[in-house]
């Protein structure tokens, strides 16, 4: 694999050969390396003792062939979706350097509601004594925003101080005469049917915190609760926040590793 040193003990040898690795190497290859010295020296002590306390016999060859299998056993606990390798050193290795892995990238932005819809994003922060909701409509423009804050009302549980926001939010959608309403938000406390106010006909959707930035505006709340009706008195650093959910953010998701 590569890997050269001058003498030295055991220890130094085991050293060596793990800070030999290179950036190149795929993840198979680093887990071999990672691997192969324990496999080796545990291989080394069960035939030493299997000789001088029983019957065995010595067998360099028995030893390489323990290792291979040894090796195949534990890419196969590592990767058990793929089929078993042989306890063949020259075949595993030939695996290993066809290691690839599929690399797979979403793109997420902020999603508008259907026409005649609103959306209402929603979380809470991670204090847990404060959270926040906007009110968009279908063409995107903001409509409503505010925080809410425990103060000094430490009686208030946070799940019954996100039940107040959202029945502030859907009696403000009832005075407008909205009833189709579509509540977003990557906090699962916001959608729990406990928070929901009575008649809530919306539905409920999980998002992703990069384009749920209430959360970011949960971080500027005092004490008390603060309504925005219009998006002329929201703080600037909030406005842009609400532009930067627009553009889509890339995200890596589990891909698949194959040979």
């Amino acid at each position: 694999m590569g890997v050269r040193w001058n003498g030295g003990g055991i220890m130094q040898r085991c050293f060596d050969w793990w800070k030999g690795g290179v950036a190149r190497e795929n993840r198979l290859i680093k887990f071999l390396r990672d691997m192969l010295p324990i496999v080796i020296m545990w291989e080394l002590w069960t035939q030493y003792t299997s000789c001088k306390y029983g019957k065995g016999k010595k067998s360099v060859a028995n030893v390489i062939f323990k290792v291979g299998k040894g090796m195949a056993e534990c890419i196969h606990r590592r990767w058990p979706q793929w089929d078993a390798l042989p306890p063949n050193w020259t075949v595993i290795m030939k695996k290993a350097r066809g290691f690839g892995c599929q690399r797979i990238t979403v793109a997420v932005c902020w999603e508008k509601p259907p026409r005649g819809y609103v959306k209402i994003n929603c979380a809470a922060n991670m204090r847990g004594d404060t959270c926040g909701y906007f009110v968009r409509n279908s063409g995107g423009q903001l409509c409503a925003a505010g925080v809410y804050s425990r103060g000094e009302l430490f009686d208030l549980t946070l799940q019954e101080l996100i039940a107040v926001m959202l029945k502030d939010c859907w009696d403000w959608c009832a005075l407008k005469g909205i009833d189709r309403v579509v509540i977003g938000s990557n906090d699962i406390e916001c959608l729990s049917d406990e928070v929901l106010p009575q008649g809530w006909s919306g539905a409920g959707r999980r998002c992703k915190e990069k384009v749920n930035c209430v959360v970011e505006c949960c971080r500027w709340g005092g004490g008390g609760n603060v309504s925005f009706l219009k998006g002329g008195g929201l703080p600037r650093s909030f406005t842009h926040l609400l532009a930067l959910e627009g553009l889509p953010q890339f995200l890596f998701v589990p891909g698949h590793d194959h040979v």
